[in-house]
């Protein structure tokens, strides 16, 4: 049940589901998907009962029955009703129909509607013709790997063109040697060329699976069917002291930051991917798992979220070039008293997020896509500030978010693939909104591209076309 809205009283304007209302009643009124369409009503008296209403449908108001309040969404008064009530006329009964009829045809007189609102944004019934991201751009649209000789680079030249080198060797190499020197008077000092087998080994270990980690280092071929013989690049001691003296910052420990042992060098990795890739004119944000494999220990951020096909490790937040899905940057998922001193931190957690993700690319006219999680008008307003076009996916929880209508997906008919679009403006941005019929109902917020209706829509499902 929905949380009570303060304002159900005598004499207010709620809609209820069809699906409370019954097939007998809602289906003559709003068709074949009638248990998903809401229809409007008036609340008539209190009913029996803990928060129960006698309620009349606007459609057929001699049909009165009993509703909890939690099944009723509050509808604010318009002007049109105050108009109607002082002017004695009687209302046009209001029902979740498509409130557009949506052509390509760019001659059609469009008819604009004003749609109930109750933030800031006033959003009108519109087709959408124009793709303002028909701009020069000094990219192109497919991304560049800056590697000498591309075309001939071995994999290991693709390795470490993503990795911080330089960094490494200065401050990882040094200060894992100096932290080690400092314990075991016979350390023998890490090299380049050792860490690099350090590396190749958790690589290994992340693909093939074993019950142990002496197992990796077994000669014989039936330890879980295989028999990797790790001590030819590296003995199983050597393994065990450089994870545990390895160090990846030289900055002195911050009792205050449990990040501080990694944060300088995620920087340098940032840094370094920036430099590396040149992406395309379409990036993505969402969120990646680094997946704790139980061999070394847990880290300070790890997170358990069961949805994930890696339920387990630690939390990033991830922007991608949406082409070829190279990641070009990483952002990781701390506690909120620790994110709140990260960069952008005037700015609400998820924007700030956005905006670290992409600042290397500020004012370059590219696309940022995505999902409900990043999705607001805010963050589209703000993105659009700092040089990106945007295309974000919103999802309704309890409520829709703030300055979106609350019936932008009621109003879409009942076949598949049809779609509402509407247009708005807020802090000076234009934006688009879009509901699409499908499986399940898709709202997307733009401030780019089109809604022309196309003869045939490709659709991609877990994949597969």
């Amino acid at each position: 049940m929905g949380r009570i809205s303060p304002n159900i009283k005598e004499d207010a304007k709620v809609t209820v589901l069809g699906s409370v209302v019954g097939e007998g009643i809602a289906h003559p009124l709003v068709g074949d998907m009638w248990k998903t369409k809401r229809i409007s009503a008036t609340v008539l008296r209190v009913a029996p009962g803990i928060n129960r209403w006698v309620i009349s449908l606007d459609a057929n108001p001699e049909i009165e029955f009993e509703v909890s309040a939690g099944r009723m969404k509050y509808v604010s008064v318009t002007n049109n009703n105050l108009n109607n009530e002082n002017n004695n006329v009687p209302e046009e009964p209001i029902i979740s129909e498509p409130e557009t009829s949506i052509s390509s045809d760019s001659e059609q007189n469009e008819e604009e509607t004003r749609v109930s609102n109750r933030n800031e944004v006033l959003w009108t019934n519109a087709d959408v013709t124009i793709d303002s991201r028909r701009v020069g751009r000094s990219y192109s649209d497919v991304p560049i790997v800056h590697i000498s000789d591309i075309e001939h680079a071995s994999p290991r030249q693709f390795f470490e063109r993503f990795l911080p080198v330089e960094y490494i060797m200065s401050t990882v190499i040094s200060s894992t040697n100096e932290h080690a020197r400092a314990s075991e008077r016979l350390w023998k000092d890490l090299t380049w060329m050792e860490f690099m087998r350090f590396i190749g080994i958790l690589t290994i270990m992340t693909y093939v699976q074993c019950s142990d980690i002496c197992d990796y280092w077994s000669t014989v071929p039936d330890t879980d069917g295989v028999a990797l013989e790790f001590s030819q690049y590296m003995s199983h001691r050597r393994f065990r002291d450089i994870v545990k003296y390895l160090k990846l910052t030289d900055v002195p420990m911050d009792d205050d930051d449990p990040f501080h042992f990694a944060q300088k060098f995620h920087n340098a990795f940032n840094e370094n991917l920036a430099k590396a890739i040149t992406p395309g004119s379409f990036l993505c944000i969402d969120e990646s798992m680094c997946q704790w494999m139980g061999k070394i220990d847990k880290g300070p951020f790890q997170r358990k979220i069961p949805k994930k096909p890696h339920p387990i490790g630690c939390e990033f937040k991830t922007v991608a070039d949406a082409r070829v899905n190279l990641l070009v940057q990483l952002d990781p998922c701390e506690p909120p008293e620790h994110a709140n001193k990260k960069k952008f931190s005037e700015y609400s957690a998820t924007i700030a997020t956005m905006l670290r993700l992409t600042e290397p690319w500020f004012n370059s006219g590219r696309t940022i896509i995505a999902d409900s999680w990043f999705g607001s008008v805010n963050a589209c307003t703000t993105l659009y500030k700092h040089g990106f076009y945007s295309i974000l996916q919103l999802k309704k929880r309890h409520y829709w978010p703030k300055n979106i209508p609350h019936d932008i997906t009621d109003a879409l008919g009942s076949a598949y693939g049809s779609f509402v679009s509407r247009t708005g403006k807020f802090d000076d941005v234009d934006l688009t909104l879009c509901s699409i019929r499908n499986r399940k109902n898709i709202v997307l917020l733009v401030n780019c591209s089109t809604t022309n209706l196309k003869t045939e829509i490709t659709k991609i499902y877990k994949g597969t076309w």
